[in-house]
């Protein structure tokens, strides 16, 4: 103690500042279970050559896989995420197009002149207006930016210059301004051409073109947009009158109320707005607000005052719902589309979830689907076998190796196949020996797959219409629900009690409803049938079914003209009603019901099984739901946790990965932070910092000494600044 000075700089472990420089890169070591994976540099180094080149795909089954497998995954991969994502953007793009047109249109005819005076919604009247349109896009946040986005792209074709202004970048009126002007005299940025051209697009002339001319006024004044504007009126030989300035306040519960008031009057009440004729910015910028509101009209009235209320002439244009937009998402990547990658029941469910209890994100569960797929091909060796057409069987059967048709024999639904030709003890031994057989069983095993789910997208489909047919509200669902309780129904959806009690109701029908029914069904199936002879018998025979239910109503709506008779008239009408349709029923009409309501039942019984009994489904159904949760609701403290405990698979410490039997210990070559997480795990609730300290001091005097200068670094300053480290880090 003697050797330590009183007032030493180090000697506090509550303060204390320290330069810790980073350690040398690390350089990881050849594993013996990757020797295929890995190639040797000059410098004692390896890497792994197909990182780049494959989009990160590595070859599975120890290594041992082929590059011609891989390069089918990858292929695979892009084919089938291409054209999930293209319909993904066609459903965006569709999803919501005949609300923005009506908010293309309100932007184009905001200013117009009336010349009917009976449409009072567009009269000029004798204060300042200021059009704006109220767009109610829903709680799904993280969606509107690309659909605010969609809307400002759709606003530029028609010639519109417009200005996407967010609470984020708009801290005040000036700097809203400054962002607003910008965007409004660069908006057609990407059509110009030279200052002499004018270019043309969709029948529309765009003659918003950047002013080129300097100007000595801030970037923030009004007068900056107004002389731009008039700048380039005047240059250009069309007309303006079409055109607008497009303001969209995107995020109108997150903006400043105040800073939304200046706004708004900064165009209306410069000038008062009872001297109309003198309101020059009226006249000369046709600005036009689009404000997005997630919530409810009353934000609106809670967030301005009336005075400025009543200087906007608002529309309200409503968007799609985010349930009924997931719905449609769902019904066209999942449930239609006969080819492609499937969820199965644990990532669906985890999917869907997460969408409708957490965020009502439309991009989020896109790039989850997407990890989904991605992982699928990464991960499963035989993915390059998922969604071949019979061209391309041939070729790819005879990339199989032995260890695929190990892998196909290890799959569980390949163990049921054989259990259920367990009497034929013959073509059990050819399954189990002969891999040609095997092989040829293989092209088979993917079309029933294929077919299956053509044929369960259809009987899917036949419940949904059936339960929008029927007047009971109580059995109308969802069809993402739908899909979820087929999952989860092991045994078939047509076993579950919901798809009992909807053929129930469908035998409590007249005929005029059940020919309904059938018409609808047979005109979705036209459409699915795809040269399917099966599906076209199907057809074929719900024809017959409508033709004999339209007859029958003929022949009952002309028993119902016939005059009733005096006994009749003296009862009710309604029990001479029932009494006639009664006495008129045949038995024939009973019999073609129950014949209607049969079809049903067995279509349903035929094509509403559970995936799991088809053969080698794990080739198309995706259901590894840990790896998404892991990814996507990321647990850091759980991580460090794990990392701290062990630190030969996190930290790569070289002491643990030679002795992997002394995990649990607690090595002084060890790193720092780690010693520290495991002496704080056998400390109490609380921790005295100086035992701590003398604790970590005792685990590395069982190295023995450190060997340094023990003039310019004492031994307890150094441990000193380690443990701070530690702690710190």
């Amino acid at each position: 103690m003697s050797e330590i000075q009183a007032r030493d700089p180090f000697d506090s472990v509550t303060k204390g500042c320290f330069v810790i420089l980073p350690g040398e890169p690390v350089e990881f070591k050849k594993s013996a279970s990757k020797a295929g994976m890995y190639s040797h540099k000059d410098d004692g180094t390896y890497y792994n050559p197909y990182h780049r080149e494959y989009f990160g795909f590595q070859r599975l089954i120890d290594g041992t896989e082929s590059v011609e497998t891989l390069k089918l995954r990858v292929k695979e991969y892009e084919r089938t995420w291409s054209e999930m994502k293209n319909r993904i953007d066609s459903l965006l793009a569709n999803i919501n197009k005949f609300s923005i047109e009506n908010i293309v249109n309100f932007v184009t005819t905001a200013y117009n002149d009336v010349h009917d005076i009976s449409n009072l919604q567009n009269l000029n009247l004798p204060y300042c207006e200021l059009p704006t349109a109220l767009v109610f896009a829903g709680v799904n946040i993280p969606d509107h930016d690309v659909l605010f986005k969609q809307i400002a792209c759709t606003l530029q074709r028609n010639g519109h210059a417009v200005a996407t202004l967010r609470s984020a970048d708009c801290s005040n009126l000036k700097n809203t301004i400054s962002h607003m002007i910008e965007q409004l005299m660069n908006t057609q940025k990407d059509y110009e051409k030279d200052d002499d051209d004018d270019e043309e697009i969709d029948g529309k002339i765009v003659f918003f073109k950047r002013a080129k001319c300097g100007s000595r006024l801030s970037k923030y004044d009004m007068q900056l947009l107004a002389g731009w504007y008039e700048h380039i009126c005047q240059t250009t030989s069309c007309s303006n009158n079409g055109s607008r300035l497009v303001v969209i306040i995107q995020d109108f519960e997150c903006f400043d109320p105040k800073l939304l008031e200046d706004l708004n009057n900064l165009f209306i009440i410069i000038i008062p707005p009872s001297i109309v004729e003198n309101s020059e910015y009226r006249e000369r910028l046709p600005i036009v607000f689009l404000i997005g509101i997630a919530t409810i009209i009353e934000i609106l009235h809670d967030t301005l005052p009336k005075s400025t209320l009543s200087l906007l002439r608002m529309e309200k244009f409503s968007l799609l719902q985010p349930h009924q937009c997931f719905n449609l998402l769902v019904n066209e990547v999942i449930i239609e589309e006969s080819k492609g990658i499937k969820l199965g029941l644990a990532p669906f469910k985890y999917l869907t979830d997460t969408y409708l209890l957490l965020n009502y994100s439309i991009s989020s569960y896109v790039s989850k689907l997407q990890y989904a797929v991605m992982h699928h091909y990464y991960a499963n060796p035989l993915s390059f076998l998922s969604n071949i057409n019979r061209e391309e069987a041939q070729a790819r059967l005879r990339l199989l190796t032995d260890e695929h048709l190990e892998i196909i024999r290890m799959q569980a639904s390949f163990r049921k196949f054989v259990e259920a030709r367990l009497p034929n003890y013959q073509e059990v031994v050819k399954l189990l020996k002969d891999n040609n057989y095997l092989k040829s069983l293989i092209p088979g095993f993917i079309e029933e797959m294929q077919l299956y789910q053509k044929k369960f997208s259809i009987a899917f489909n036949f419940i949904y219409i059936i339960q929008n047919s029927l007047n009971e509200p109580s059995m109308r669902k969802q069809k993402y629900y739908l899909y979820l309780m087929a999952l989860q129904e092991t045994n078939g959806l047509c076993e579950s009690d919901y798809v009992k009690s909807v053929v129930l109701h469908l035998r409590k029908l007249n005929c005029m409803k059940l020919r309904e029914i059938v018409i609808a069904c047979k005109e979705y199936m036209s459409q699915r049938v795809d040269g399917i002879v099966e599906l076209m018998e199907t057809i074929s025979l719900l024809e017959g079914f409508a033709e004999k239910l339209g007859s029958n109503d003929a022949n009952m709506s002309g028993l119902e003209c016939e005059p009733l008779s005096i006994g009749e008239r003296l009862v009710s009408r309604s029990r001479a009603k029932m009494m006639r349709n009664k006495a008129n029923s045949t038995n024939d009409d009973t019999k073609l019901s129950k014949d209607v309501v049969g079809f049903f039942e067995g279509f349903f019984r035929d094509n509403l099984r559970h995936y799991s009994s088809i053969p080698l489904h794990e080739l198309t159904y995706y259901d590894a739901v840990n790896l998404l949760k892991k990814a996507f609701n990321a647990q850091p403290r759980e991580a460090l946790q794990t990392a701290l405990g062990q630190p030969s698979h996190y930290i790569r410490c070289d002491c643990c990965l030679e002795d992997q039997s002394a995990l649990d210990e607690i090595l002084p070559t060890q790193n720092d932070t780690c010693i520290l997480y495991k002496l704080y795990l056998e400390f109490g609730r609380l921790i005295n910092l100086y035992d701590w300290f003398v604790a970590f001091k005792h685990v590395l005097d069982k190295a023995g000494p450190i060997e340094m200068n023990e003039a310019q670094y004492p031994l307890r300053n150094r441990l000193m600044l380690n443990f701070v480290a530690g702690v710190i880090l």
